[in-house]
């Protein structure tokens, strides 16, 4: 019997992400728990790469470098939370998470402490059947309805969640992981994640880093991402650039030469195959 367990939950998100949405490679600070309403998403560590598919639940442990990609459209509800309460970077009111493509050090002795048992072993996905699976989406539902404004909803929030933990990990068992060494890729992903607004950065260079050809980093990307080094540095620049023509009055050449682009006049080419319309119409639409 497991004792001594005091769980909080932390830091909550819901929503959709597009197809073909790449998260940069990141690390937590405590548990995360994600669950996929609909659609399919892949989640990548160094070591394992899980296929989650609508009614799929992944627990995500701290320390952990990891990322996701949307292979279709899909809806996540996402709770982090501690086995203990005593999360230092829950104390310090920290943002849970560190992106590794930022300056933010990571402080590995600020994490949650781990699982206390030995019965399943994170990260971690959950495969239920139809009902649990409905049951799932309305026990999330509420707790995101509740505002955790007074201590009655600060508990009834909690009592929904241990509803869901407790049928997850009682759940029929766990979905199979891919397992393979993803360290190489991740390693790449990562350095074009930090220099991607850097105009110089050679493709070759990457590969040099790694010890290995431009022509094994392309095929790693393609296992992985489904695109080429080349092609994902460019959505990461164009990505920046939407960011930077939604919350800044940058002209359009700053906007280019901050994403990266060398030549604004290229860029406006690559926006407006992406989006569909140039840089300016994408602003004051």
């Amino acid at each position: 019997m497991i004792k001594n367990l005091n769980i909080h939950t932390g830091a909550v998100w819901e929503g959709d992400c597009r197809k073909g949405w790449i998260e940069p490679n990141r690390r937590i600070y405590d548990y995360e728990m994600v669950f996929f309403s609909s659609g399919s998403c892949r989640v990548i560590t160094e070591n394992q790469t899980f296929f989650c598919k609508s009614g799929m639940v992944i627990i995500i442990p701290p320390c952990h470098e990891h990322c996701s990609i949307a292979d279709t459209t899909c809806t996540r509800w996402c709770i982090h939370f501690d086995w203990f309460g005593d999360c230092p970077a829950h104390q310090d009111e920290r943002r849970i998470w560190v992106f590794q493509d930022e300056s933010t050090e990571f402080k590995p002795g600020d994490s949650a402490r781990l699982y206390p048992g030995d019965d399943i072993r994170f990260p971690a996905c959950f495969q239920l059947n139809g009902g649990q699976t409905d049951q799932l989406r309305t026990w999330f539902r509420q707790f995101f309805e509740i505002s955790p404004d007074t201590p009655g909803s600060q508990l009834q929030r909690l009592g929904l969640f241990l509803q869901i933990l407790g049928a997850v990990l009682d759940s029929s068992g766990h979905s199979e992981a891919k397992r393979e060494r993803n360290s190489t890729f991740f390693h790449g992903k990562r350095l074009l994640d930090q220099d991607f607004t850097d105009s110089e950065i050679q493709i070759r260079d990457i590969a040099a880093e790694l010890r290995i050809t431009p022509n094994h980093l392309n095929k790693l990307f393609r296992q992985h991402l489904g695109t080429t080094p080349r092609l994902y540095l460019q959505n990461r620049r164009l990505l920046y650039a939407e960011t930077l023509l939604n919350e800044t009055r940058c002209t359009v050449r700053e906007v280019a030469s901050q994403s990266g682009f060398s030549d604004s006049n290229y860029f406006i080419r690559c926006f407006k195959a992406k989006n569909g319309v140039t840089p300016e119409k994408f602003r004051n639409r």
